[in-house]
């Protein structure tokens, strides 16, 4: 039986979304699954979910905000002390929202994508005309009621030169917080790692090593994932992201599906079964999947992470991209891995024998 504890959902609550982001890991757009939770469905899970021992929701998607009760179950969750994570493209965030907003103060961070220093930059990656625009109205709004998003960037070759120029925008829009998150292949990324737009792992490296810099020019301060065992010394508490914390994590899709993440919207094998079907501690404490990882990670990991000193602290990275690359969820890491392939991976890190 997997006898830990579930403290966070990871709740995609639609695949719809106003924008059409031609690197969108999960593909969102027009509504794509037929049938969608309602709020009673949402919370009834979320109920299941606390006598687990749930802690935070991330409300994600698809565009959060385009569902028409998001604000509700908002609501529900403060009123159950519930800690809340909201990822968006900020294009929505009104006046009116951003005031309720900071009424729930349990919604502890609020992220906000934002690709690009001026509306070209930006919107070729978004594809909506205007929606630059819209994403700094966003900002506003929430700075107004004293609010300070994060900010997340897709990055990709085309916007790698301009990091430093987002960086002061975002100082100026008095934030100060940038999460970077590298393009994958994956999802309609995939089109973009094929014409050749997404970073290497070498430019990954690169791209790290270059932060200080970027802070120094900026004012802004920028997190990168980058795997422990891959930091000079001088670097292991610097520009950190938090580690993966799926042994404690169920994900669910927006038709109520559960799933590992998210990534079982576009990797069925990935997910655990409908709440329609199961109730969630026959999920949680029966799935084969949930019970590989739990009783997997960090001592059964493949590869590189076997080896690795650092592997009780890291727990391998994100497992969605472990399973991308190579079909298993106790894959090894995709950058250190390939570190250990090319011969880059520091043999410091490696368990003596």
């Amino acid at each position: 039986m997997n006898n830990n504890l579930l403290y966070s959902l990871y709740y995609h609550i639609t695949n719809r979304c106003n924008l059409k982001c031609r690197h969108c890991w999960v593909s969102s757009g027009d509504k794509l699954l037929d049938v969608e939770l309602t709020l009673g469905g949402a919370i009834d899970i979320i109920k299941q979910c606390q006598e687990l021992g749930l802690e935070s929701v991330k409300l994600t998607g698809g565009e959060p905000f385009v569902v028409s009760w998001l604000m509700d179950l908002v609501g529900f969750l403060f009123d159950e002390n519930l800690n809340v994570t909201i990822e968006t493209n900020g294009t929505l965030i009104s006046e009116d929202i951003a005031r309720q907003l900071a009424h729930y103060n349990n919604v502890s961070h609020i992220a906000i994508s934002l690709d690009g220093s001026n509306a070209s930059s930006h919107e070729y990656i978004r594809r909506v005309p205007g929606c630059f625009d819209q994403t700094i109205s966003g900002i506003r709004n929430l700075t107004a009621v004293g609010i300070r998003p994060q900010i997340l960037v897709a990055v990709h070759k085309g916007n790698l030169d301009e990091l430093a120029d987002i960086g002061s925008m975002v100082t100026d829009l008095g934030l100060k917080s940038i999460k970077l998150n590298c393009i994958h292949g994956d999802g309609r990324g995939n089109d973009m790692a094929a014409s050749n737009e997404t970073l290497d792992e070498d430019a990954i490296i690169d791209l790290f090593d270059s932060l200080e810099e970027l802070e120094r020019i900026s004012g802004a301060a920028f997190q990168l994932s980058m795997p422990l065992a891959l930091r000079p010394m001088k670097k292991m508490t610097h520009h950190l992201c938090g580690s993966c914390n799926i042994v404690h994590t169920l994900g669910l899709l927006p038709n109520g599906d559960f799933a590992l993440c998210g990534i079982g919207i576009s990797i069925p094998e990935l997910t655990f079964g409908n709440y329609r079907d199961y109730t969630v501690a026959e999920i949680w404490h029966g799935n084969t999947l949930i019970r590989e990882i739990a009783e997997g990670i960090p001592d059964r990991l493949g590869g590189v992470c076997a080896e690795c000193i650092f592997k009780k602290l890291c727990r391998g990275g994100c497992r969605a991209l472990a399973y991308v690359d190579n079909g298993s969820l106790l894959g090894p890491g995709k950058m250190c891995q390939w570190a250990r392939n090319s011969g880059k991976f520091p043999e410091s890190r490696l368990v003596t024998a």
